[in-house]
């Protein structure tokens, strides 16, 4: 249904800088939007980054986190809710499944240091620089 959308506006954009990174954040929101993926914010600083996902009836046992080239990934499943025997749905708008969020990250992260918390359906995920990607001033010698 979106595709073609996307593949009309890959061919009218094709000269303009970062094509594909402006179509993976577009398919990323668009997907948010429909509940295939959990709505995150990203911020940070020099020291840090933090990425906060909503994920409302998600125990924290069933989110998987994990970091690698630079991209954070977020998955696991929300279950359904178990309805009695005689119930149905009248209205359904809260999805469940297996979700997936990617998230790149501006700079390499020590993984060793990373804290995630869940907190009232709101996981937040807070990533420390590595040392070895901070920025180094060097002195310059003269004679």
């Amino acid at each position: 249904m979106f595709w073609p959308i996307f593949e009309a506006l890959t061919k009218e954009l094709e000269s303009h800088g970062d094509l594909n990174r402006w179509q993976e954040d577009l398919e990323e929101r668009v997907r948010s939007q429909f509940g295939l993926q959990p709505p995150v914010n990203v911020y940070g600083n020099d020291a840090q980054v933090v990425v906060t996902a909503e994920l409302p009836g998600v125990a924290a046992e069933d989110i998987h986190i994990g970091v690698e080239n630079r991209v954070l990934t977020l998955d696991g499943e929300r279950m359904a809710p178990e309805l009695g025997e005689e119930d149905a749905y009248l209205k359904q708008e809260r999805s469940h499944g297996k979700f997936e969020r990617k998230v790149r990250l501006p700079f390499d992260v020590d993984v060793d240091k990373i804290v995630a918390r869940q907190v009232q359906g709101v996981l937040t995920v807070t990533l420390p620089r590595a040392e070895s990607s901070k920025p180094h001033n060097i002195n310059v010698e003269s004679d």
